[in-house]
This record gives C-alpha cells, sequence and structure tokens, in this order.
C-alpha cells in the first residue's frame, strides 16, 4: 500500500484531487502502483474544513462551536464539522469517488470528540436541551463512523479503512469501528 497523505486532496474538507499539484488526477499515480501491485491509498481528515471554502460557507450549521459559538478548532487549525449530519453523507459520497478513482486503502485522521451540541441535526432538535443533544451526539459518533465504514466497504469490497484512535482526544468507544477496518 503506498498512502497518500495530507496535500493530495484541494483542502481540508475538499475531498478530491488537488488540481496543481495532481493536474492529470491520481491515474497517473494509480496505473504506476497497479503495475507494481500496490494499492493506492489516501488520507483524509474526515470532521476538518477549511473555513475559506465554499462548502463551509454552505453548511455553517454543521461547525461545531463552543459555548461562545465560536467554531471549535480540529487538528491542523481548522474548523471541525459535526459528522452526525448531513456532512456524513457528503463525506461518504467524496469517498466513493475516490474509490471510483482506484483507492483501496483510506487512513481517517483526527476523528476527535469534540462534544457537539449543535441543534436540529442527526443527534438531537432544539427541543432538547444542550447536555442531552451533546449526549446523543457522543454516543452516535462512532456509530456513524462505523456505518461510513460498512457503506464504503459494501461498495468496494477491497477497501480498508484505517482509522487512527491513537490519542486520548479520539475516544470513540466500543470495537464497532475496529470491526469494519
Amino acid at each position: 500500500i503506498c498512502v497518500l497523505d495530507d496535500g493530495w486532496q484541494v483542502t481540508q474538507g475538499i475531498w478530491s484531487p488537488n488540481g496543481e499539484r495532481l493536474p492529470q488526477g491520481l491515474a497517473p499515480i494509480r496505473e504506476r502502483l497497479d503495475r507494481h501491485g500496490i494499492k493506492l491509498g489516501l488520507w483524509h481528515s474526515p470532521m476538518g474544513i477549511d473555513s475559506t471554502t465554499q462548502r463551509y460557507r454552505d453548511h455553517l450549521n454543521w461547525v461545531i462551536k463552543d459555548s461562545e459559538g465560536k467554531p471549535i478548532m480540529a487538528q491542523w487549525n481548522h474548523p471541525a464539522f459535526d459528522f452526525v449530519s448531513g456532512f456524513f453523507d457528503l463525506f461518504v459520497e467524496d469517498c466513493k469517488k475516490m474509490i471510483d478513482q482506484g483507492c483501496r486503502f483510506m487512513k481517517w485522521d483526527a476523528i476527535n470528540t469534540f462534544f457537539s451540541t449543535l441543534p436540529d441535526l442527526d443527534h438531537g432538535s432544539s427541543d432538547y436541551p444542550p447536555d442531552e443533544i451533546r449526549a446523543r451526539y457522543d454516543y452516535l459518533l462512532p456509530i456513524y463512523v462505523t456505518r461510513a465504514m460498512e457503506i464504503l466497504t459494501d461498495y468496494e469490497p477491497e477497501l480498508i479503512i484505517e482509522v487512527d484512535l491513537t490519542e486520548a482526544s479520539r475516544n470513540m468507544v466500543g470495537l464497532a469501528p475496529l470491526s469494519q477496518g
């Protein structure tokens, strides 16, 4: 497996090949790797989003915020998108496009627990207090990550997904994500 680390993508949260760095996309790299029996892998930071992108501006309701309403900064000083929201579907579709271009390994990095209390997403409406919304988010995050993995490995059975759970802030409990990796 040869994994292209951060920089292959347009930017954080826009999971398609960077046209300046990879003007022909992933095809030349994949073709060369195929000749040597090596699988193409891609690094992702599923929750990070570059605040200068249109995707960020179009979906401000998905940006996890602190108690003062300011975006919580994820790794590499990017705001974090709430994974238990419509962002889940966008991320899965981006990954499917990379699978269609030959990706057979994904490293998902920095899926941290940011304690989202955003109302009216998939983990609670504004009818509930923030602590209940947060508790439901904490419960659902590993389920959503596992579901994304299941959808993608059903889409491409040869796909391997590695989720980096090596830091204390990445405390998704249980074996569910590991069962799909």
